[in-house]
């Protein structure tokens, strides 16, 4: 019980911490949003059904280099070498479109446009799709900037045509609620 009170704490801080408009360095912004994805993708149940399925947790459309460094380097391993997650650039590929039906959560850019990938990807209902910055657009979660914060919000409508994942409700918890 300890430790369960210990990780929602540490969870509580993790999401809280400020990034200051006058740092100047685009570096930890990038660091940050990676670390928001790695931990929503620890607070997310997918049914075994789809575990199966799918062979990538993430997906990432970017065309920043500096989104994919930072990216690339948080997911692919730890301080003792293994491997953490698996994580895609489909757009490095031919067929971007197919490769995404093999992803868990798709995470959409702000360099990308939005509209454009929903027109022509429909998302599965295994998909979690996570959108930033001022896309018309929003996934089920959504990255923005408040005050010199980074936050989400999780569309509750969005969420419940959703049946074959579930988010933890210490995210919902977190997040701000959208009912788009």
């Amino acid at each position: 019980m300890l430790l369960k009170y210990v990780r929602a704490v540490i969870l509580i801080i993790f999401f809280s911490q400020s990034i200051s408009p006058a740092m100047g360095d685009s570096a930890d912004i990038y660091s940050l949003r990676s670390a928001y994805l790695f931990h929503f993708v620890q607070y997310i149940t997918w049914s075994d059904e789809i575990i199966e399925e799918t062979d990538t947790v993430v997906c990432a459309l970017t065309r920043d280099p500096k989104r994919q460094e930072s990216l690339s380097a948080f997911f692919s391993t730890e301080a003792d070498g293994k491997n953490r997650l698996n994580i895609t650039f489909p757009f490095e590929g031919e067929d971007w479109v197919g490769s995404l039906k093999k992803c868990r959560m798709t995470y959409i850019a702000e360099d990308v446009d939005t509209q454009k990938i929903q027109e022509q990807v429909k998302f599965t209902q295994a998909n979690v799709t996570v959108t930033e910055g001022s896309c018309l657009e929003r996934g089920v979660i959504h990255l923005y900037l408040d005050k010199g914060k980074l936050r989400f919000e999780i569309d509750e409508q969005k969420l419940r045509t959703h049946s074959a994942f579930k988010i933890s409700s210490r995210l919902l918890r977190l997040s701000k609620r959208s009912r788009r």
